[in-house]
């Protein structure tokens, strides 16, 4: 490939490698475009912005992971504020369909957009829409979701369909980071179970040097307690946000 664009939430941008770093510790030019938190509307901001700045191409290669419908993108004081999950979130709460309807369009409208392109594109999501029970118990949703199934649906197996397990956020197993003074368990991906969604998943060969990586990095944080996340972790080259 030429370039690689990643674009996701903090499922694709975290304080440790996540698959999109791993595929850009083995290619000549990558970019992870994610951010912690976000939803839809800023993952498809971010790409048409992308575009504009650096013209997407036949030979680039764009992963989209998109996050879950339920969330909220604000832009206020000049830059954007991810307030994530409605449910947790103290700001306006509209009902389910707005949501959908919402980021339905988005996805499509997105996807539509980057077909001018000609890149190729690979379109998934942190949890598939079509078997999330959440969405499927409204039957005012399920004809949205049947509107844009050509869309929407994801491309691949989703992270959570690879990763994730019931009682997972109570799993005293896996690593325990500090937050606010109190100590929470790690139900994001691990750096070995997004090297597994690499090549499992995505069916890309990873180095052995990035698996060096990938091994360094998960050693690090599966002390079962360790301290506050100090930083996000950053690939070599990043872009410059308008907004």
């Amino acid at each position: 490939m030429s370039r690689f664009f990643a674009y996701g939430c903090s499922f694709t941008k975290y304080y440790y490698p996540t698959w999109a770093d791993i595929i850009i510790n083995d290619v000549d030019e990558g970019y992870n475009c994610g951010k912690l938190g976000s939803g839809n509307q800023l993952i498809s901001q971010r790409i048409h912005e992308t575009n504009a700045k650096m013209k997407f191409n036949s030979d680039d290669t764009i992963i989209i992971m998109w996050s879950n419908f339920f969330r909220e993108d604000e832009y206020s004081d000049s830059k954007w504020n991810c307030h994530g999950n409605v449910f947790h979130s103290k700001n306006t709460f509209q009902d389910l369909e707005y949501y959908v309807y919402r980021d339905c369009a988005t996805i499509t409208s997105t996807l539509q957009a980057l077909r001018a392109s000609n890149a190729n594109v690979i379109s998934t999501h942190i949890n598939n829409p079509y078997i999330d029970g959440l969405l499927l118990e409204d039957l005012s949703i399920r004809p949205v979701l049947d509107l844009y199934k050509e869309w929407v649906t994801p491309q691949t197996k989703t992270m959570t369909e690879q990763f994730w397990y019931p009682g997972i956020e109570t799993d005293k197993t896996r690593p325990q980071y500090k937050r606010d003074g109190n100590w929470l368990i790690e139900d994001h991906p691990l750096p070995l179970e997004h090297c597994s969604f690499v090549e499992d998943v995505l069916q890309y060969k990873v180095s052995d040097k990035t698996k060096a990586l990938v091994d360094e990095w998960h050693k690090k944080i599966s002390a079962l307690e360790f301290k506050e996340y100090d930083r996000i972790f950053e690939s070599p080259k990043s872009i410059e946000w308008i907004v």
